[in-house]
């Protein structure tokens, strides 16, 4: 094949992102696209073979047949419609670039994305359909490209594509840790229509990625309201929470200048106040009412009340220590963690109490910290 690039890669990913977006703005009313039309600056073979003129919105294609060889039900159509030239047309069963075959139900950059999959198997390069895209550009054509194959029954790239997808799951593909937001959340789509495992893999990578910094909490937060998934809205909402306050002003005599991202919505921005608030308040009960200490195997009833009794009084101490009183006092689950590193190093702690007990006691605090976590989604409710 003779495929001619005439674009940069960068210009011609921005291309279809563009166009992606047009024409689903021509679709809306259901009407089909009346704008102007110009030949793919990739997908345009100038080779005899060349005879399928394909057409999706304003891009015109021309391909080799057996580039449809992997989706028999797309062939059939383009063929159809050869068909019907040959009937009505002067120039007898064939496209041509004025007589193209429209392809409807799919963005230019999914049909791009269909057409550089199967030119891979036609090619038969290296590795085929079996070898596994480094790239990122290359992976994001595989998430363009699912809802296609389901509506033109292309199987054998759909199986192919969902083994990609599996080993994305499984954690062997390096994608999940650099990519940007915005595939994060087509990978999120693509998990919450019908793929469990994958869904439960994109969230938690996420959420590893939201707590060390390396990807930012706005999407997270829309990525988790669309699709309802508390798990992703806690810790994105809480890590959105920590970093506005230090985003804060204050005027000369103190009064703080509250200030929330406008990327979010009027709800979002409530539920960042409204969790600030709950999570203070959270802290305030958590840190003024140590939690029972229980009694640990090999501490008798008979002196456990000792070890309750200097439990809850270095607990009481501990909470107004430098270290911790430097906190932000929103930052629940940082302080829990500080007040109970605090609490491991104290020797007057480590005198008063049965070992057992002690240990017991951090074990308890371990627990709460961690149910804490799971249940941030809770601050961040609107009620």
């Amino acid at each position: 094949m003779h495929l001619h690039n005439v674009e940069s890669k960068n210009k011609r990913r921005r291309t279809e992102d563009e166009v992606g977006v047009a024409a689903s703005q021509a679709n809306a009313d259901g009407t089909a696209y009346t704008g102007p039309v110009t030949r793919d600056p990739y997908w345009w073979d100038d080779a005899d073979g060349a005879s399928f003129y394909i057409r999706v919105f304003g891009w015109l294609f021309k391909i080799p047949p057996v580039l449809l060889d992997c989706s028999p039900t797309l062939k059939s159509n383009v063929e159809a419609k050869m068909r019907q030239n040959g009937r009505f047309g002067p120039d007898g069963a064939r496209l041509t670039e004025e007589r193209p075959y429209h392809l409807m139900n799919c963005t230019v950059g999914q049909f791009r994305a269909f057409l550089w999959i199967s030119a891979d198997g036609v090619r038969g390069d290296a590795e085929g359909l079996g070898a596994f895209p480094r790239e990122h550009e290359c992976i994001e054509k595989l998430m363009r490209i699912s809802d296609f194959l389901a509506i033109y029954s292309a199987e054998k790239l759909k199986d192919w594509v969902e083994s990609k997808f599996n080993d994305m799951a499984s954690g062997t593909h390096p994608f999940l840790e650099s990519c940007s937001s915005i595939s994060l959340s087509l990978l999120l789509s693509i998990g919450c229509n019908g793929r469990e495992d994958f869904k439960i893999a994109v969230v938690k990578k996420w959420i590893q990625r939201l707590w060390n910094k390396s990807a930012p909490s706005v999407p997270a937060i829309d990525a988790a309201e669309q699709h309802n998934i508390d798990s992703l809205r806690g810790v994105a909402y809480y890590i959105y929470a920590q970093d506005m306050i230090d985003r804060q002003e204050f005027t000369e005599r103190g009064a703080l200048k509250l200030r929330t991202d406008t990327k979010l919505s009027k709800e979002q921005a409530m539920r960042v106040f409204g969790g600030f608030c709950s999570l203070v308040a959270s802290w305030e009960r958590f840190r003024s009412k140590p939690i029972p200490l229980a009694i640990a195997d090999g501490c008798a009833h008979a002196t456990h009340a000792k070890c309750a009794s200097a439990w809850e009084k270095r607990w009481l101490s501990a909470i107004g220590w430098r270290r911790i009183m430097s906190l932000n006092t929103a930052d629940f689950l940082a302080l829990q963690d500080c007040l109970r590193d605090q609490l491991m190093n104290d020797e007057d702690l480590k005198e008063a109490l049965h070992p057992a007990c002690r240990l017991r006691g951090f074990e308890d605090m371990k627990k709460i910290r961690a149910e804490s976590q799971d249940h941030l989604a809770e601050h961040f409710t609107l009620n």
